[in-house]
């Protein structure tokens, strides 16, 4: 089902090109994307991370290319989405699962509200709070810059693995799952601009239901 997907893919991207396609964010890549990574060097990411990147993500990597055009601002190459997704403050994070698999919002989580009060009362430095911030978001690769602070990111590790998630916490949103995998994520973005769209079907579809709060376990 993957190469088949592919498959669609690159003719859907092609045919997109064909036709001066303009959907938001192009002047960032203007429909092009980075050639593709060797096997080697996703397993050598893979084996550096201690995490196996989801089928659908490696599968476009290594035959469609390393970032380029895609949704919004386009698609971060590996090396830039795992910047994004900030190991360097912490390189366990890929491989901590992501704990979710509803819409989670951590302002409204009790014991996230508590323990940014308590922080509060100890004078938390900036390092403390940005590690805290990144660890909310274990277990994902930052993968899409949508503008606005909101960041498209792919469940790397955890119950929801394979599927993508917008992170609008910027504009007190959490986390909110698209019901997509990273497959789909794409291919409905050239689906919306071969329609004669801007390519940003997520804001066409229906908010995800929020799940109960719970324990952020950051």
């Amino acid at each position: 089902m993957t190469d088949e997907a592919l498959e669609r893919i690159e003719g859907k991207l092609r045919l997109a090109r064909e036709r001066g396609a303009r959907p938001f964010g192009v002047e960032s890549h203007e429909l092009r994307v980075s050639p593709p990574l060797s096997p080697d060097e996703i397993e050598a990411a893979e084996a550096r991370l201690g995490v196996r990147f989801p089928e659908e993500y490696r599968g476009f990597i290594a035959r469609i290319g390393d970032g380029g055009a895609g949704p919004a601002f386009g698609v971060f190459s590996l090396a830039a989405a795992l910047r994004q997704s900030r190991l360097d403050l912490d390189p366990t994070l890929l491989r901590t699962a992501f704990p979710h698999t509803a819409r989670y919002n951590p302002d409204k989580d009790p014991e996230v509200i508590a323990f940014w009060r308590s922080m509060d009362g100890e004078n938390a430095t900036d390092a403390e709070i940005e590690l805290y911030l990144v660890r909310e978001r274990r277990g994902a690769l930052v993968l899409c810059d949508e503008g606005c602070g909101y960041l498209h990111f792919l469940v790397v590790t955890g119950p929801a693995c394979g599927t993508m998630w917008i992170d609008a916490r910027g504009s007190d949103g959490g986390f909110v799952p698209l019901g997509v995998t990273f497959l789909q994520w794409y291919e409905r973005w050239l689906d919306h601009l071969l329609a004669g769209g801007r390519g940003t079907w997520w804001l066409d579809a229906p908010p995800a239901a929020e799940a109960p709060a719970s324990t952020a376990g950051a």
